[in-house]
């Protein structure tokens, strides 16, 4: 009986993401992992920025934090291509379920990236991400449709586009960063 009631709350939040899904705008026959990130950036009006970073947790591969004017989207630099796709599209997920995040403000997001690109980076890191987590409702949402997602990439034939690195967005962004632009606006 019990799993019985696993499997319909599974099948619930299955349905539930997979009407939402179908409720967006976004044409999945141009996928590309940038151009689904602008999607979103634009549908709520603020920055992505994806940070690859090597997070040793085996608990954390990812995270989602808020700054003032962005968002910023840390995800395992060290896993493979697919699984750095997916744990991009799960964190993308939480902000399309329209669940929430630990907001900093953008210069305590700024310390602790300049802290994670330097040795103590991992410790840093970690401690900030575990501070960050959704409940295990949320989680399960943006899991189920982080896979939906993935679903209507493969339907639309554009595997390489999901597996494609986003090194141009975040060269870019490190450029501003190093240069003086930093986090803080």
């Amino acid at each position: 009986m019990r799993t019985l009631e696993r499997v319909r709350r599974g099948s619930d939040v299955r349905g539930r993401m997979a009407a939402l899904l179908d409720g967006i705008d976004y044409d999945f026959g141009q996928f590309t992992m940038a151009d689904f990130r602008r999607w979103l950036e634009r549908r709520r009006g603020r920055e992505i920025v994806l940070i690859p970073h090597r997070i040793a947790s085996p608990t954390v591969s990812g995270a989602w934090l808020a700054g003032v004017e962005r968002d910023f989207l840390f995800y395992a630099a060290n896993a493979s291509p697919i699984h750095q796709a997916h744990i991009q599209l799960h964190e993308l997920a939480h902000m399309v379920c329209g669940h929430a995040t630990l907001e900093l403000p953008d210069g305590r997001i700024g310390l602790t990236f300049r802290r994670a690109i330097g040795l103590d980076g991992a410790a840093a890191l970690g401690a900030l991400l575990m501070r960050s987590s959704h409940s295990d409702a949320e989680e399960i949402e943006a899991e189920t449709l982080a896979s939906l997602i993935q679903g209507r990439v493969l339907r639309h034939g554009r595997l390489r586009k999901l597996t494609q690195a986003s090194a141009g967005d975040f060269a870019h962004f490190l450029s501003r960063f190093l240069h003086g632009l930093e986090l803080e606006t």
